[in-house]
């Protein structure tokens, strides 16, 4: 009789422990489980809207082309220095697609982005972009002024790491002659609404001895208001500087 009590004693004692044992280690493995689950991988990304206003009152801008990149990138365009091919596309013709696409081969180069066509006096947003760091993040925005022959517009390393979330940065833009091609502003020379279409494949012109050949600031257009007449432009196509401004917003 005490060998019966006793094994049942002991028989209690173990079902007890193997219940204590199923209602608390499984919990503690879930637990750590669930955490590492929902451990959050975007801390190390910030995102940005960029705006683009025109202040011309009948200039209108190609598509804007953005490149986001690290400080080390090379400017990709000074004054007095001479414009390469890919923005010599973008200047004379208002095609971005050689310049964005010829930065992503570079490493200092996050992405890139082909934003909207912006009228005048008003604003155009940006793809909303998310980049992959927290520091070192700069700017270069440029677009063609699509009633000129090689009028361009933009700004190149502005830095936006340094904006707090919800904080904008805001910068005025000058025009720019990129000296590919003399202004002559003729329907043979002009790739916008003005311009001979049938032309158009042929705006990006062969270097010629009329042309400045470098990049400065633009002096404005001649037009048949100013007595020009074989000009496809009129007194509404002028334009001063600032004719652009950027805006910055940091969304997180």
């Amino acid at each position: 009789m005490k060998y019966v009590i006793f094994t049942c004693i002991a028989i209690a004692v173990f079902l007890t422990g193997c219940k204590f044992s199923a209602s608390v280690d499984p919990n503690l493995i879930d637990g750590d489980t669930t955490s590492a689950s929902t451990t959050s991988s975007t801390t190390n990304e910030t995102q940005y809207d960029v705006q683009i206003t025109n202040f011309t009152f009948n200039q209108k801008f190609s598509n804007a082309s953005y490149i986001f990149h690290k400080n080390a990138l090379s400017k990709e365009f000074t004054p007095g220095s001479a414009v390469k091919s890919s923005i010599e596309e973008l200047c004379e013709i208002g095609n971005n697609q050689k310049w964005l696409s010829d930065a992503l081969l570079n490493t200092n180069v996050y992405t890139t982005r082909s934003g909207l066509e912006t009228a005048s006096h008003t604003t155009s947003n940006a793809t909303t972009v998310t980049i992959s760091a927290t520091s070192d993040i700069y700017l270069t925005w440029g677009n063609m002024l699509v009633n000129t022959n090689d009028g361009f517009t933009g700004l190149t390393h502005i830095q936006m790491n340094d904006l707090n979330v919800g904080e904008s940065k805001i910068v005025d833009a000058n025009a720019f002659d990129c000296g590919t091609e003399f202004n002559f502003e003729t329907p043979s020379t002009m790739s916008g609404p003005h311009g001979d279409q049938s032309t158009i494949a042929k705006a990006v012109s062969a270097a010629a001895a009329t042309d400045e050949g470098f990049l400065s600031i633009h002096r404005g257009v001649i037009t048949s208001s100013d007595g020009l007449a074989n000009s496809v432009l009129d007194h509404t196509h002028f334009f001063n500087n600032p004719v652009a401004q950027v805006k910055i917003t940091r969304l997180k």
